[in-house]
């Protein structure tokens, strides 16, 4: 390799130039080839941006929809509790008219009791 800057301009300015052309064309080369890799890039993070937002969208209805399940639970969880208390009280009139009925089934036998011992005493005085 030689070094460029040590060529004499003024002998050889057709070398100068020629070098001088070289060096622009690389650099302009390079600078199509570096924009061509940023544009590309540009590109992958636009689509690697969808992706995400489409991910974000995703994982946010996904929290909707299990917010939604939540109170769905909470709201099962009263009615069934709601339920609980209902069944409860259900069980507790059934053993009030329970009570009720042995109560009036053992009214109506000391009445026919009572209603025989008349009838007997009835019959005595007869």
């Amino acid at each position: 390799q030689h070094d460029l800057n040590n060529i004499p301009r003024d002998k050889n300015s057709n070398m100068t130039d020629y070098i001088n052309l070289v060096i622009q064309q690389r650099i302009s080369a390079t600078k199509e080839r570096y924009k061509k890799e940023l544009d590309h890039k540009h590109v992958e993070l636009e689509e690697t941006k969808r992706n995400l937002d489409n991910t974000l969208r995703t994982k946010n209805k996904a929290v909707d929809e299990v917010e939604s399940l939540k109170a769905e639970i909470v709201t099962s969880d009263g009615r069934e509790h709601d339920l609980q208390m209902k069944v409860r009280e259900l069980h507790s009139t059934i053993l009030n008219y329970k009570d009720k009925a042995i109560a009036h089934d053992g009214a109506v036998n000391n009445e026919r009791a009572a209603n025989t011992e008349a009838d007997k005493l009835k019959n005595c005085m007869e």
